[in-house]
């Protein structure tokens, strides 16, 4: 997601401090998908 689309998204004025903070848990929850994906399909065999 890009920069500008996490604060248009709440329609807000741009925050850097917000940004990195919205960026981090996006960033994280992401990953938290593909290591699960992961553990999923290596246990399914």
């Amino acid at each position: 997601m890009g920069s500008n689309k996490l604060n248009e998204f709440y329609n807000e004025e741009k925050d850097e401090h917000l940004f990195r903070e919205r960026a981090l848990k996006e960033a994280v929850h992401e990953l938290g998908h593909t290591f699960m994906r992961k553990l999923i399909n290596s246990s399914v065999k």
